[in-house]
């Protein structure tokens, strides 16, 4: 399959955010393990869908594992509802307290497609497409809540490091 427009415009996107952007991730690359490899499609996409099912169980336990501990965390981001964005995005010991109350005040996540944008030597990028609820926000009714991320492998499963929403949309 070809990658579209939009799927080589994110992996260049995360890429340049996560070798080159801004002082916080600069050190990105140094902060992953050595023996850190990427992760392929499947695994990748394994830990995408295991995000939304989880959040929407209320699974925090398996959230926790899911995203890499400190220092290859990177960030975990999203507009409204429940903005979470600049240095608060960047703080693994807030996510899942985060999540937790997000989860609380009945946010829900649909997955509708996953695209692999390939891997770098410690990288899997990766976009996607979903849909959100939260009963607070546009009177509960659902939206586009599009976005993208970065995934490595160890040892284990696939653990995300990147997770960022897109601005949400007309459902």
């Amino acid at each position: 399959m070809r990658p579209t427009r939009t799927a080589l415009l994110v992996t260049v996107l995360v890429a340049a955010t996560l070798g080159f952007a801004g002082r916080a991730v600069a050190a990105a690359p140094s902060s992953v393990p050595t023996d850190t490899v990427a992760c392929g499609r499947e695994a990748t996409r394994a830990a995408v869908r295991t995000f939304f099912t989880a959040f929407n169980a209320g699974d925090f336990a398996r959230l926790d594992a899911l995203f890499a501990p400190e220092p290859a965390f990177q960030w975990y981001s999203t507009p409204a509802p429940g903005e979470r964005l600049g240095p608060p995005a960047r703080r693994r010991e807030t996510l899942i307290p985060y999540l937790r109350r997000r989860h609380a005040r009945g946010d829900r996540f649909d997955l509708d497609a996953f695209h692999w944008n390939g891997r770098s030597s410690h990288w899997s990028n990766f976009a996607f497409e979903a849909r959100g609820s939260s009963p607070a926000f546009h009177g509960g009714n659902w939206f586009r809540a599009d976005g993208k991320g970065v995934a490595v492998c160890g040892t284990g499963a696939a653990q995300l490091i990147v997770l960022t929403f897109g601005e949400p949309g007309a459902g």
